[in-house]
Order: C-alpha cells, then sequence, then structure tokens
C-alpha cells in the first residue's frame, strides 16, 4: 500500500504537510503523488471486490465438496473455520511486518489470494480446499487491516473511501453467489479471482506514502479510543451473526429455505448500497454523528424484526448501519491518531468477537427457539448505540470530536 522508507523520506522533503483536525498530520507531495492515490485508492476497490466475492463463495462451496468429495458436513464447514482463523493470523501478521515494508507485504498477499482461489476453483482434495481456504484467509486478514489503515491515512475524505471500500467487499460478497447461479459452479468464479488478484498486484508499484502522527495520548483520549474500538467490535458482532443468523430466524417463523436465502442475500445487498450511496453522500461528515445517526435509525429495521412480516427488517438493517463500519475506521485512525498495531488489534478482536456470540446466539435458539435472534441484535444494537453516545460526550468533552474526515 505505501512505499519504501526511501520514498516517505522523498515525500516528506518535497512540502508541508497540512495538519487536520484532531492533531493528525498527513503527507502530501504533489501531482504524482496524487496519481499514486488514485491508483492505491482504484487497487483497493477492485481488490475488496475480489475479497467479498471470494468470501460470499465458500456458501457455495459447501455443498459442491460434499457432492463432489463425499465428505461430512463437520468437514466441510472447517473450510470457514480455517478462513477466518487465516484472517486472523493475516492481520496479526500485517500488525507486526506488513507497517514496515507495506507494497510488498500487500503484492505477496495479492499473490497469495490468487494461488488460494486458484486452488480452491479446482478443489482436487478436502486437505488441498483445507488448505488454499486458510492461505486465502491468511491474504485476506493481511489486505482487510492493510487497506482500511493506509485508506484512513491518506489525504481527503477518508470517511467517504472507507465507505466505497467496504461497499465493494459487500457487493463482491453478493456478486460471488449470484455468479454460481449464472454458471452452475464455484470452479469459475474462484478462478475469476485468482485472476483479478494477479492483475491486479502491478498497480501497487509507487505508491504514495501516508502517515498520521502527532496525536495526543491524554487520559481522555486512551478512553475515547477504547470507545471506539467497543463501537466496532459491537458492530462486526452485529453484522456477522445477522447474516448468519436471518435465514434460521425466517424459517422459524414459517418463510422457505429459498426465501429465506434470498432475504439474507439482500441484507448483503442492502450493506454494499448502504455504503456506496454513503461514500458519495457523506463524503464531508462528522463521523461521530453519522455512526450516531445510523445507529438510530437501525432501530427501525431491528423493530421490524419482531413482527410477523421481519423480512424486509434485514434489509432495513443492513442498509441504516452500513456506514458505522467505514466510519468508525476514519474516526479511529484519522480523527483519533490510532497506529496501526493498536488498529490491528481493534480489527482482529473484531474478528473473534462474532465467533463468541454467534455460538452463544446458537445455544439459546436451541433452548428458547428463533425468536431468540431479534432480540440478540436488537441487544447489539442498544449496545453500539450506548458506547456511541458515550464516546462522542467523551469527545465534546476534550475538544476532540472528529471534523469531516
Amino acid at each position: 500500500m505505501t512505499a519504501g522508507a526511501g520514498q516517505r523520506s522523498q515525500e516528506r522533503t518535497a512540502g508541508p504537510s497540512p495538519t487536520g483536525r484532531g492533531g493528525a498530520r498527513r503527507d502530501v507531495s504533489g501531482p504524482s503523488a496524487t496519481g499514486g492515490t488514485r491508483r492505491l485508492v482504484a487497487t483497493g476497490l477492485i481488490t475488496f471486490l475480489a475479497l467479498g466475492a471470494a468470501q460470499g463463495l465458500y456458501g457455495p462451496l459447501i455443498p459442491e465438496l460434499k457432492a463432489d468429495l463425499g465428505v461430512t458436513s463437520g468437514h466441510a464447514g472447517l473450510v470457514v473455520s480455517l478462513h477466518f482463523v487465516g484472517v486472523v493470523l493475516g492481520m496479526a501478521l500485517w500488525s507486526r511486518y506488513g507497517r514496515q515494508r507495506a507494497a510488498a507485504a500487500a503484492g505477496a498477499a495479492l499473490v497469495g489470494l490468487g494461488v488460494g482461489a486458484a486452488l480452491l476453483a479446482v478443489a482436487v482434495s478436502l486437505a488441498a480446499v483445507l488448505g488454499a481456504a486458510a492461505l486465502v484467509g491468511l491474504c485476506t486478514g493481511t489486505l482487510n487491516v492493510g487497506f482500511n489503515s493506509t485508506f484512513a491515512r491518506l489525504p481527503g475524505p477518508s470517511g467517504a473511501r472507507l465507505s466505497a471500500l467496504s461497499g465493494c467487499f459487500a457487493a463482491g460478497a453478493v456478486l460471488g453467489p449470484a455468479a454460481v447461479g449464472l454458471l452452475g459452479g464455484t470452479g469459475i468464479p474462484f478462478a475469476g479471482v485468482a485472476i483479478v488478484a494477479l492483475a491486479t498486484m502491478p498497480l501497487l508499484r509507487r505508491v504514495p506514502a501516508a502517515t498520521v502522527a502527532g496525536a495526543s495520548r491524554s487520559a481522555l483520549r486512551r478512553r475515547l479510543v477504547i470507545a471506539v474500538g467497543a463501537i466496532m467490535l459491537l458492530y462486526v458482532t452485529l453484522e456477522t451473526c445477522a447474516a448468519t443468523w436471518a435465514a434460521t430466524h425466517l424459517i422459524g417463523g414459517g418463510s422457505t429455505a429459498s426465501a429465506a436465502a434470498f432475504w439474507t442475500a439482500a441484507f448483503w445487498g442492502a450493506l454494499a448500497c448502504g455504503r456506496l450511496l454513503a461514500a458519495w453522500l457523506l463524503s464531508r461528515a462528522e463521523p461521530s454523528a453519522v455512526i450516531l445517526a445510523s445507529l438510530i435509525l437501525a432501530g427501525v429495521g431491528a423493530g421490524v424484526l419482531f413482527s410477523p412480516h421481519a423480512a424486509p427488517g434485514y434489509v432495513l438493517l443492513g442498509v441504516t448501519i452500513a456506514p458505522v463500519f467505514p466510519m468508525t475506521v476514519a474516526w479511529l485512525v484519522a480523527g483519533l491518531g490510532v497506529g496501526e498495531r493498536l488498529f490491528a488489534a481493534f480489527f482482529m478482536a473484531a474478528q473473534a468477537a462474532p465467533v463468541v456470540v454467534s455460538a452463544a446466539i446458537g445455544l439459546f435458539v436451541d433452548a428458547a427457539g428463533t425468536s431468540v435472534v431479534p432480540l440478540a441484535l436488537t441487544a447489539l444494537l442498544a449496545g453500539a448505540l450506548v458506547v456511541a453516545l458515550s464516546a462522542r460526550a467523551m469527545a465534546r468533552r476534550g475538544g476532540a470530536t472528529p471534523g469531516p474526515t
């Protein structure tokens, strides 16, 4: 994502760096850097479209593995588990090594994504598929935290860029399964992901550096950083659990399996549309205000989930919560100047939390029925709203409310 140390040094001497709100200082190096920034943004958007497609293809892949390789559901389910283990490891690797040689790390991750997707396209054995899923997860984690962190540190409206980035991931998660429906299998779509990943890698050369430094280390700021990180954790848990348990909830309420699958896909589509609209409409909005408004409006969707016609509630929930994640990243990195190691730690925690919460929801569903699902989602939404209100109050008290990012 960012060039080497020599280029960073050159860019820092090219001219003065304007100071953004919150004490963050960004490097700007003229027309050549502008071209590199555009190339970097294009690379990120294409990459996240491919990442979303790869993750969306795991659902259709599992029944194919059972039919073609004769494996059990438990063994096939290991594909998703190993993918997310790889995601967490990839984030940890970026935190430890990727920050020093970001462009090289991202390039290697794109190659790994291409190789892993190609192996999933042929699916010659369960062992090969499991290894490929772990590799794709490893590269997904590296690219996810790397691009999000870098996009937030580039000059200009980071909230808009991050919304577009997340929107492309959600769009890919819709397009992947749609391609399976059109082509009759996951082989060609996975091959497409491999081609896109490998073709995108050359765009990473000579991209501009982007840094944020000079943030305050007061006790109030530390509490604010923890609060905003908690919003991220609660949001990711809400999004993941909504997508995971929507079909179960709707089938329990009388929907057919095909209808439940349609509304789950509609949830992802609403997320994609909401984020792309946010990138267009909210480019100069204050992140804390957008987060609060989104969570309050999401209460409408959550309320619909308790009705006999719950399905549209997932669409309302998806479109209203869509801006929360990118605006949280913008607040953490551009507004509060969080370093990449701490940012990666928040990302890893946000990936791990849904595993625990989703398992707990499953236990409650077994004990009390599918009516537990909207209760759990509403509790997560309410928790995120309470923390967001507290964070905004802290930011105002300390004069640290982030402006447009």
